[in-house]
């Protein structure tokens, strides 16, 4: 089955797994994971590239795979409009994120619109890790 999610402007899609895994929604943590004692403490940093590589680390920790990343581009003729400011670019990116999580479950979420592909994945990453957080299996810190 599929829970879309709704807050301010992100949408966010958690797809379970049709197996007899626990559901991520089910249950209001992770902490039942053989690799996973106590939550993980990423050291955040919001600047490019900050996100992905923490998810990355964070991965990397628990002996999870890496994310994968999927993105659609849409092609303008004229400059773009994000967040009511014009941008010089003609292009924006929408990156979705899978996170599969052995034996429990995957992941997918939605990032929001940005005008890079890289920012794009930086922004998907990041709703990534607030789920994972909501979920107990991380403390995101500044």
């Amino acid at each position: 089955w599929i829970l879309y999610l709704r807050t301010s402007s992100i949408l966010w899609q958690v797809l379970e797994s049709p197996l007899d895994y626990c559901h991520v929604d089910a249950n209001p943590s992770l902490g039942g994971l053989p690799s996973l004692k106590e939550a993980v403490v990423l050291r955040l940093k919001l600047d490019k590239g900050g996100p992905r590589s923490a998810l990355f680390k964070l991965c990397k920790r628990l002996q999870w795979p890496m994310p994968e990343f999927e993105f659609v581009e849409q092609r303008f003729r004229t400059p773009i409009v994000l967040d009511g400011v014009t941008t010089t670019n003609f292009n924006s990116f929408v990156s979705t994120i899978t996170l599969h999580i052995p034996d429990v479950t995957a992941i997918t979420l939605q990032g929001e619109r940005r005008t890079d592909k890289k920012s794009s994945q930086d922004s998907a990453s990041l709703i990534m890790l607030h789920k994972l957080q909501e979920l107990k299996v991380c403390i995101c810190k500044t």
